[in-house]
């Protein structure tokens, strides 16, 4: 199953380099932002760790902490249908 990143996502993960960088220097929010990258890619067949949020119109969104910070929430959209 591949991921798809959707042109939202693509522009919140551009504002999130842009702090990151703003705040800890460019190397950091590269790192940063390839590591989100990463998870979601390791996090896609690992059910387990998704958590569902709780919004019945959300039936298809899910949560999971990242295993570097665990301070933060990746929200994902899963087609389950397929």
């Amino acid at each position: 199953m591949a991921v798809k990143v959707y042109a939202a996502a693509r522009e919140r993960l551009l504002e999130i380099w842009d702090y990151t960088e703003q705040r800890w220097g460019e190397e950091k929010a590269d790192r940063y932002v390839q590591g989100l990258i990463e998870e979601v890619e390791r996090v896609r067949n690992d059910r387990h760790r998704w958590r569902p949020v709780p919004d019945d119109d959300f039936a298809d969104v899910f949560l999971f902490a990242m295993r570097a910070t665990f301070s933060s929430s990746v929200c994902f959209r899963m087609n389950l249908s397929v």
